[in-house]
């Protein structure tokens, strides 16, 4: 509990060192209340089909409830602490809701893949907003951006056909590490990477592809609700390059955000402390609400979890077989 309070409060200090509260107020005070209300509605939506998407690159294999909290924590601890350690921290809380750590990295490779391809998309669409006439650096950030997936693709394609011989070449290399041996890691690699390549076929492939293309749509909109505060004209352009440079879909730190943000409108011509301005609102709803969704949501995992020892413990006791955590920790809140 003592570390997901310290991890908050160390992502919101964070903040100040990036902004000062002078421009933190000023931002706000510059928002359109009617349009700031839709659109954080707009963003709770979007928030709750990230889940959803989550789930589905789980095959299913996973609750809603179990979907919602670890995407919950993930969010919050991108946001929060360096090096993007939420993304292995879902999947290893995923494991301990009784869902295999295999399935978990498979339904990670494809979100992340799947959001690397609407970024291809996203630059695309800005491109045809603004026009050709946007100038020679958006062609090339999306032949940029175009090629990175493409390697990407290529890459992931390769190694999952290969699986046989990538799970053997790991479980030499990583077998020597301690507490790990060659026949866990390879077992480990060739059930994820076998999980991966059936991603498509397997309930739930084609529908997380639907709902990362409707959260990122969603994001979008709500990125231009926001910005109309600060803006006359071209704020959807900027809200589609903003999403394609750093999607809520993957939150972001202070700092990087706001650098990524204004990169993205600054290369549209947008006015530089109007620009910061609008960053500032969107990162800071990003930090509220994905702090709170993980704050909450760690709570509740590790209540699910106490619960499932206790249980665990009295049925030992009663010579009675330890339950699944299918039967436990459920939550009212979806």
């Amino acid at each position: 509990m003592l570390s997901a309070l310290g991890a908050v409060v160390l992502g919101m200090a964070s903040l100040l060192i990036f902004l000062t509260p002078q421009q933190i107020s000023e931002a706000f005070l510059e928002l359109d209340r009617q349009d700031f209300a839709f659109s954080s509605l707009l963003f709770l939506l979007g928030c709750w089909i990230t889940a959803e998407r989550w789930r589905a690159c789980l095959s299913y294999r996973a609750s809603r409830w179990k979907s919602f909290h670890t995407m919950g924590v993930c969010h919050a601890a991108n946001i929060l602490i360096p090096g993007r350690a939420g993304e292995p921290l879902r999947v290893f809380l995923l494991a301990q809701l009784d869902v295999p750590a295999e399935y978990g990295t498979s339904g990670l490779v494809q979100e992340r893949l799947a959001d690397q391809v609407l970024r291809v998309v996203f630059v695309g669409a800005t491109i045809m907003v603004v026009g050709v006439a946007g100038g020679e650096e958006m062609g090339s950030r999306l032949l940029g951006i175009s090629l990175a997936t493409a390697v990407s693709v290529a890459v992931i394609v390769t190694v999952v056909k290969s699986r046989k011989s990538v799970a053997r070449t790991l479980g030499i290399w990583l077998g020597r590490l301690p507490k790990l041996t060659r026949e866990v890691v390879e077992k480990f690699t060739l059930n994820t990477l076998t999980d991966l390549g059936a991603a498509w076929s397997r309930p739930g492939g084609k529908r997380a592809l639907f709902w990362g293309l409707a959260a990122w749509v969603i994001f979008a909109f709500h990125t231009d609700l926001i910005l109309a505060s600060y803006f006359k004209h071209d704020t959807l352009a900027y809200a589609l390059l903003i999403l394609a440079f750093a999607p809520a879909t993957a939150p972001t730190q202070p700092g990087l955000f706001h650098g990524m943000a204004l990169g993205a409108m600054l290369m549209l011509g947008a006015d530089k402390v109007s620009a910061l301005q609008g960053a500032v609102v969107i990162h800071i709803m990003q930090m509220v609400v994905f702090s709170l969704w993980g704050l909450l949501s760690w709570f509740a995992i590790a209540r699910a979890l106490r619960k499932e020892a206790a249980v665990k413990a009295r049925g030992i006791e009663n010579g009675a077989p330890p339950p699944s955590m299918q039967d436990c920790g459920k939550s009212p809140i979806i």
